[in-house]
């Protein structure tokens, strides 16, 4: 008699349910160790100089919040950034490479390449949440830093120098989007950027610390504050014990070092020496590194922390856990390479690149330099001609990771004036209170000593725009685009100029030359989007300009009125009366209201 539970029926059952038991065991198991992965978490401060934190030896204000954080963590003393600007620097972090090779500039305009994986990117595919949140007003998805994001958030600052200026920072954000996915059985990966210290120094009214100390300092200790109700509100989720904190800066500052006011010309140490911190418990702690670093670093140390492969030939930067553990003998023979080219592009000056290598600075100039970091931390003497040998080995180094790395400088190296002996022009000066002639006066003085200078050119050209000098802006502004034909706010402003006189053919004709160099310009967008429905002509194409601009900046009134433009010559009326009708409620006290609600009138009268 054959056992009831012997049955070839039974059988099965119990096969299918020890199969089902092994697959949520081993879901459950998985789940559980993907839960154990470390939540990473970098933290970017603005310009912030190391040697203004206590923790790097600062003396004047208490920077308690990243003293911690460097106590149980590992400090760098040396860290850089390769280039000594935000985007270009953010780039870098998320990158593993050099921000100048990872940044593409049409005309005047910067945005992270598209063809490069992102940190994020290699986290995600490993089953993280990558999260972005963010304050500065350039990171934005025109500049391509949303990619491999799951989530990418900005908060913005109140512009520099209002009155009563309140500061949005990304703290209380941060900490709700922590909460929404600590419940997820998935580590999160957080970027999380204070676009703070910057100037002008702004700080809440109810900000008290500190008010005998420099601006900068009180911000230093504002940004410390904020990162201390983080790390509370970290502790508070339960996440503190288990996540990988980076803290570093996107770039130092300078104070009039040099002749620099702030940073992106030079790439002296005020504005490269970065502060660079690492918290992990797969680390040891309270330990200081002399040895170099770079921002490169800090995507191949996490995926190496975190045991991910990845190609080490793809990153500028090296694995820092080696160098934690103990230097290397290539770590000490290192060099780090530097560039600005904001000069270049902005006025015309020299690019300026160097390296850093065996306690030396080389930077290649028409007049080149050389600094002894140990001796002359300040970089105030200039030794290349007291030691021509050691200048002439850093050169060829240097010059052999251009033509490796970065060829496309071959040919503009040492092209231009000498940023050394123009910063001097780069004084503050407010226009608000200068009459146009006074104006006009100071920029042709500016273009006296510095002839090729394309900024202080177009500011003339744009001088002679909002003073009705319509013939001289226009050939202020024909011969910008003859010498820099790339120069896209140069064939911007000569379409604006056109509009003046009264030559739309002309003004569309500059505002397609333009959006070639750069397709994201929203006045060109928008301007010749109108041009276009004025003559009756492309709707669709000027449509498609419209929307886009506004896109990129939403809701703009004079937008949104060529957006009614276009849907009233398409024959969509109630369309065009809803936009209308939506520009008027943007600023129903603004300057333009009266011509708005004439034309919303117009529209509405129509047959």
């Amino acid at each position: 008699m054959r056992k009831p539970f012997n049955t070839p029926i039974f059988r099965l059952l119990l096969i299918a349910l020890a199969v089902i038991s092994v697959s949520l065991l081993f879901a459950w198991l998985s789940s559980v160790l993907l839960r154990e992965k470390p939540n990473v978490i970098i933290i970017t401060a603005n310009s912030l100089r190391p040697e203004h934190l206590s923790c790097y030896g600062y003396k004047h204000i208490e920077t308690k919040t990243l003293d911690k954080l460097a106590q149980e963590g590992i400090l760098f003393e040396k860290a850089y950034c390769s280039v000594p600007n935000a985007i270009h620097s953010y780039a870098s972090i998320l990158t593993g490479k050099n921000g100048g090779e990872v940044i593409s500039q049409k005309g005047d305009t910067i945005s992270l390449k598209t063809s490069y994986e992102l940190l994020c990117g290699y986290l995600g595919n490993a089953g993280y949440i990558p999260i972005a949140v963010v304050s500065n007003p350039a990171i934005t998805s025109k500049r391509n830093f949303e990619k491999d994001f799951a989530v990418f958030e900005n908060v913005s600052l109140t512009p520099p120098g209002t009155q009563k200026a309140q500061i949005n920072l990304p703290t209380d954000r941060a900490l709700e989007i922590l909460k929404k996915y600590n419940h997820d059985k998935k580590p999160v990966f957080m970027w999380l950027e204070y676009s703070i210290p910057r100037r002008d120094y702004v700080l809440p009214e109810n900000f008290k610390k500190a008010q005998d100390s420099h601006p900068y300092d009180r911000q230093v200790l504002f940004l410390d504050e904020e990162l201390q109700k983080f790390f509370q509100g970290l502790k508070k989720l339960g996440m503190d014990r288990n996540t990988i904190i980076i803290f570093t800066a996107a770039t130092g500052t300078a104070f009039n070092e040099h002749g620099e006011p702030s940073e992106g010309i030079f790439i002296y140490d005020t504005t490269t020496r970065v502060p660079l911190i690492i918290k992990s418990a797969y680390l040891p702690g309270q330990k200081r590194i002399n040895a170099l670093a770079s921002h490169t670093d800090i995507t191949p140390t996490i995926l190496d922390l975190l045991n991910i492969d990845y190609p080490s030939n793809e990153f500028n930067g090296i694995n820092l856990t080696p160098v934690i553990k103990g230097p290397s003998e290539a770590q000490e023979k290192r060099g780090l390479y530097l560039e600005s080219l904001m000069g270049y592009y902005s006025f015309a000056w020299s690019p300026v690149v160097g390296l850093v290598t065996d306690g030396h600075k080389y930077i290649e100039l028409p007049k080149p330099e050389l600094y002894d970091l140990s001796k002359d931390p300040h970089e105030l003497h200039n030794i290349v001609e007291q030691t021509p040998l050691k200048a002439g080995v850093m050169k060829d180094e240097l010059l052999k990771y251009i033509e490796e790395k970065r060829p496309e400088l071959t040919g503009i190296i040492d092209k231009g004036a000498d940023p050394k002996e123009k910063i001097g022009l780069l004084k503050p000066v407010n226009f608000t209170d200068i009459d146009a002639n006074s104006k006009i006066r100071f920029l042709k003085l500016l273009l006296s000593r510095d002839p090729k200078n394309k900024e202080f050119k177009y500011l003339l050209g744009e001088v002679y725009y909002n003073t009705g000098r319509i013939a001289e802006g226009i050939r202020q502004m024909i011969e910008l685009t003859q010498t820099y034909p790339d120069f896209n706010r140069a064939w911007q402003g000569l379409g604006l100029l056109y509009e003046k006189e009264n030559n739309p053919d002309k003004a569309i004709e500059c505002y397609n030359k333009a959006l070639a160099i750069d397709p994201d310009m929203p006045i060109s967008l928008n301007n010749l989007a109108w041009r276009y429905a004025e003559k009756g002509i492309n709707l669709d194409e000027a449509l498609e300009y419209a929307e886009k601009a506004n896109e990129l900046t939403p809701n703009m009134p004079s937008i949104l009125d060529t957006l009614a433009n276009i849907y009233f010559k398409m024959g969509n009326k109630d369309k065009a009366e809803e936009l209308l009708e939506q520009a008027i409620a943007v600023n129903p006290h603004g300057k333009k209201v009266e011509y708005l609600q004439e034309r919303l009138k117009e529209i509405q009268t129509s047959e």
